[in-house]
């Protein structure tokens, strides 16, 4: 099986409505290719959701989503990367995401970019949670506990770290 990442943009708001029918047409098909929702992160204006699969490929993902006409979506493979020391954090903490796109990455590039961000989330007291990367190295969304998603803005900025997009929202399970 492999670790199959979703990621959706939308004009107009995913509201709970839209996510139950969402649900309901995609769940029996994600079912017949066994594919499993391990869980999803919603952004906070509920335009963008990453969606995280247990899949046989990517291509099981596809013809599942296919069924559902989303505007505009990316699926890949990848694999996960676990963070080894996550603190405590305030009841306040939020899920907040970082996705980067860098077709030019390789696996040096990609591993010291990597250390540097984590140094500086431990010193600005922000749990980096984990990392899906495409097996490619060139695609990355790490998930965060932050007090606010400016902590991690200001880190982005502080490392150069250039990115697709940084959100705060709120975790989906199963």
């Amino acid at each position: 099986m492999s670790l199959v990442i979703v990621e959706t943009v939308t004009e107009q708001p995913m509201t709970d409505a839209y996510l139950e029918e969402a649900d309901q047409l995609a769940l029996p098909c994600l079912e017949a290719h066994n594919v499993t929702w391990l869980h999803s992160l919603l952004s906070s204006d509920r335009h963008q959701m990453i969606c995280i699969f247990d899949a046989p490929d990517a291509m099981s993902v596809r013809n599942s989503y296919a069924k559902l006409g989303l505007q505009k979506y990316a699926i890949w493979a990848g694999e996960i990367i676990q963070s080894e020391d996550i603190q405590p954090l305030p009841e306040l903490a939020e899920h907040s995401v970082i996705k980067v796109h860098d077709p030019t990455s390789s696996e040096t590039n990609w591993n010291e970019a990597q250390q540097k961000f984590s140094q500086c989330c431990v010193a600005h007291g922000i749990n980096w949670l984990r990392a899906y990367v495409s097996l490619d190295r060139t695609r990355t969304i790490y998930e965060f506990m932050t007090p606010d998603v400016e902590s991690l803005r200001n880190i982005q900025h502080q490392v150069n770290l250039s990115c697709d997009g940084i959100w705060s929202g709120q975790l989906l399970i199963p």
